[in-house]
C-alpha cells in the first residue's frame, strides 16, 4: 500500500480516541442529566423551605405589632416598609393580612394584590399582576394574622440557571479535560504501535527480529507473531526462488552447452549421416531443456495453488489410473514393462490434474528403473485416509540417497544421464502436501524394489465409485 493510501485509511488512534471521548461524553451526560434532576429539586425544596421558615418568621414579628396596634391607632393603616440597603437582590416577598383579608404589612417591592387566596393554605402556584409565583400562605388562628410569603418563577428559575450553571462550568471543564487526558493516553499507547511500524520498514533484507525488539503491548503480541512468522515464509520463499533459480541455471547449463556442441558439429559436418545425426542430437537437447520448462512452471503453479477437498466434484479413482497408465503406456511397452493396477473402486475429492502430475512422474520413473513390473496401487486404509503407491522390481534406492530422494533438481548415482531432470520426485511431493497429505519411500515389488507412498487425508476419498 502506499503513504496516500495509507493516509486514506481509518486511523485506530483516532477511532478509539473518539469512541472512549464519546463513551466518556455520554456518562457525563446521563450523570450530569440526573444530577442536575436531582439539584433542581433540592434547589425547589430550600426555596420553598425559605418561603416557608420566612412565613413563621414574619408571623412572629407580626403578633407583636398586633398587641402594639392597640396603644398606637396610626398603625392600623397599611404600611409598605422600607427597602433597605444591601448588595443581593430581593428574591422573597411577604404580606400580612388580617382576619378580614385587609393588607396590614407588605416587604419591599411586594405587590398590593394578594399573594393567593386568602383561604389558601400551604404552598400554592399562582399569578399575581400577569406573573407565576410560588406562595406560601400561614395563618395565625390566635392573631387572625395571615402571612403570605412569595417568590416570582422567574427569579426562581433564575437562581436555578445561575447555581445550575456553577455546577455545568467545572463539569465541561472536567469533560474537556478528561478528552485530552484520552487523547495524550490513545497517542502514548500507539506510539510503540508506530515504532514498530518504523522498524519493520527500516529493516533491512532477511531481518526479522524487528518486531520482536519493538516492546510492543501484550495485546499485540499474536500480531507481531503473526507477522514475524510472515516474515519468515516470505525469506523461506525467496530463498527457495533463488535457489530454483540457480539449480536452474545450473541445469540448463549443461544442455544448452551440448545443444550448442551439438549445432557447431552440424555446421562442420561433412556428409548427411553425420548432419543428421548431429540434428538429431540437438533435437534430443532441446527437448530435454523443453521438459526441464514444463517441469519448473509445473513445479512453480502448484507452489502458488490452493486446495479444498469440499469444492471438488468427485472423480472416479478409476478413470485417473486409466489416465495416468495411457500416459506412460509407450514408455513401458517400449522398456519392456508390465504394468499392473490394484485399485479399489472409489472416488476422489483431488485435483485431478496435480495428482495426475504427481502419479505420470512415479510411474515414469519406476518404468525407467524396473526390470520388468511396475503396479499402481490406491485403496483406503484403516484410519480413513487414502494410500496411492507406485511400486517396481528394481534395484531400488540406497539407503544414504533416501534423505535426499525429493530435493529438487537431485539425481542419485544410478541416474540415467539425461534421463530425467531432478524434479518428478519433488513435483509429487509438492502434490501430496497441496492435498494436506505425505510422500515416503516405501518397499518396491521385491526385497530390492523400491516405492512411492503417497498418503492423503480421509477427506479426500469420498464413498461410492
Amino acid at each position: 500500500m502506499t503513504a496516500a493510501g495509507a493516509r486514506r485509511g481509518w486511523s485506530l488512534r483516532n477511532r478509539l480516541f473518539a469512541t472512549v471521548v464519546a463513551a466518556a461524553a455520554a456518562a457525563w451526560l446521563v450523570s450530569a442529566a440526573w444530577l442536575l434532576h436531582e439539584a433542581r429539586e433540592e434547589i425547589d425544596k430550600t426555596l420553598d423551605a425559605a418561603l416557608a421558615e420566612t412565613a413563621h418568621l414574619v408571623l412572629a414579628l407580626a403578633r407583636q405589632r398586633e398587641e402594639e396596634r392597640e396603644h398606637d391607632e396610626h398603625r392600623r393603616a397599611q404600611i409598605e416598609l422600607a427597602a433597605t440597603a444591601h448588595d443581593h437582590k430581593e428574591r422573597l416577598f411577604y404580606q400580612v393580612r388580617d382576619a378580614d383579608g385587609t393588607l396590614r404589612v407588605r416587604s419591599p417591592g411586594a405587590p398590593a394584590a394578594a399573594l393567593a387566596d386568602i383561604a389558601a393554605r400551604g404552598f400554592a402556584d399562582t399569578r399575581v399582576e400577569g406573573a407565576a409565583w410560588r406562595v406560601y400562605t400561614l395563618r395565625d388562628a390566635r392573631s387572625g394574622l395571615t402571612i403570605q410569603v412569595g417568590q416570582p418563577e422567574a427569579e426562581r428559575a433564575e437562581f436555578e440557571r445561575e447555581a445550575l450553571m456553577r455546577f455545568a462550568l467545572p463539569g465541561l471543564l472536567l469533560l474537556a479535560t478528561l478528552a485530552l487526558a484520552i487523547w495524550w493516553s490513545t497517542r502514548r499507547a500507539m506510539a510503540p504501535v508506530e515504532a514498530a511500524a518504523r522498524r519493520i520498514d527500516a529493516a533491512a533484507p532477511g531481518e526479522t527480529a524487528a518486531l520482536a525488539q519493538a516492546n510492543l503491548p501484550r495485546e499485540l503480541a499474536p500480531m507481531a507473531h503473526a507477522i514475524e512468522r510472515l516474515q519468515e515464509r516470505v525469506q523461506q520463499a525467496l530463498l527457495a526462488e533463488r535457489t530454483l533459480t540457480a539449480d536452474i541455471a545450473h541445469e540448463l547449463r549443461t544442455p544448452l552447452a551440448g545443444l550448442r556442441a551439438q549445432a557447431q558439429w552440424a555446421q562442420r559436418a561433412s556428409d548427411a549421416g553425420e548432419r543428421s545425426e548431429a540434428l538429431a542430437n540437438v533435437i534430443a537437447a532441446a527437448d530435454r531443456c523443453a521438459r526441464l520448462a514444463d517441469a519448473v512452471l509445473t513445479l512453480a503453479r502448484l507452489d502458488a495453488a490452493r486446495f479444498d477437498p469440499a469444492e471438488q466434484t468427485p472423480m472416479p479413482l478409476a478413470d485417473l489410473a486409466r489416465l495416468v497408465l495411457g500416459d506412460v503406456q509407450g514408455a513401458a511397452e517400449a522398456g519392456g514393462i508390465a504394468l499392473e493396477t490394484e485399485v479399489q473402486p472409489l472416488s476422489l475429492r483431488v485435483d485431478p490434474d496435480a495428482l495426475a502430475i504427481a502419479l505420470t512422474n512415479l510411474l515414469a520413473n519406476a518404468i525407467r528403473y524396473a526390470r520388468s513390473r511396475v503396479r499402481l496401487e490406491a485403496r483406503v486404509q484403516n484410519d480413513g485416509s487414502l494410500l496411492l503407491a507406485v511400486r517396481d522390481d528394481g534395484p531400488g534406492v540406497p539407503l544414504a540417497e533416501r534423505a535426499r530422494l525429493f530435493d529438487r533438481f537431485f539425481r542419485g548415482e544410478r541416474a540415467e544421464g539425461g534421463s530425467g531432470n531432478g524434479l518428478g520426485l519433488a513435483l509429487a511431493k509438492r502434490v501430496a502436501e497441496l492435498h494436506g497429505g505425505s510422500i515416503a519411500y516405501a518397499r518396491g515389488l521385491n526385497e530390492h524394489g523400491a516405492g512411492f507412498e503417497i498418503v492423503l487425508p480421509a477427506q479426500c476419498a469420498a464413498s461410492g465409485v
